[in-house]
């Protein structure tokens, strides 16, 4: 079940930050998403945005 939530919050981060304009749910896992007009600067984008996701780190320095 976890794995079904984790996919569909991919699916949603996808199309969310890279501004395609489709629903979540019509991107199929087997189809590569150049096919839905994603090119290699938006994989960076995409990139940043799993990686902000996923994160534990602090997003600003400590203060002393």
């Amino acid at each position: 079940m976890a794995e079904m939530a984790m996919e569909q919050a991919l699916k949603e981060l996808i199309v969310e930050r890279l501004f395609l304009d489709i629903e979540p749910g019509a991107i199929e896992d087997d189809v590569e998403l150049a096919e839905y007009g994603v090119d290699s600067f938006l994989l960076l984008e995409l990139i940043v945005a799993i990686e902000e996701m996923c994160s534990s780190r602090p997003t600003s320095p400590p203060r002393p």
